[in-house]
């Protein structure tokens, strides 16, 4: 129904409510209550950071990951490469503050295949984090309402 009024506004829609909002919910433990009962207000908008550039949605062949610290008990995102950059992601550009990121784990220096991660993007002012890059993909075609965007992660 929102496609026939604004396909932009139904693509926002479905990643805020089914990427962003459905991966919460089919992978949250307590700690995330917080976040998620903030989204559908849109007090917490977000973005689903799967596709890279190099790699598409290619799962296998991702090369963005997160490590392991077992001394301070938290993972660190990184795209290592230009190729790993998060790529045409929707909500990115203007409104999300949180994104689902996937990435190769990896713990002890061994890689456990590929898992999502809830990661702060933006601050409470909307600028983005530390060592998140966020930037426009630009003018699209008929789709103008849809903040597209490239996000890379240095050391989140």
């Amino acid at each position: 129904m929102l496609g026939q009024v604004d396909g932009a506004l139904a693509t926002k829609f479905t990643v805020q409510f089914n990427l962003f909002g459905g991966t919460l919910t089919g992978l949250y433990s307590e700690r995330h209550l917080p976040i998620m009962r903030q989204v559908d207000s849109l007090k917490n908008m977000g973005c689903f950071c799967f596709t890279e550039l190099g790699y598409g949605n290619n799962a296998p062949e991702m090369e963005t990951t997160a490590i392991y610290n077992h001394s301070t008990k938290e993972f660190t995102i990184n795209c290592p490469t230009v190729l790993s950059q998060k790529f045409w992601i929707t909500n990115g550009a203007c409104h999300a503050n949180y994104a689902i990121v996937f990435a190769q784990t990896i713990v002890k220096d061994k890689n456990e295949g590929v898992n999502a991660f809830i990661v702060p993007i933006r601050d409470a002012t909307m600028k983005p984090c530390a060592g998140v890059t966020i930037e426009d993909m630009g003018m699209k075609i008929g789709m103008n309402g849809i903040d597209n965007a490239r996000l890379m992660f240095s050391h989140v």
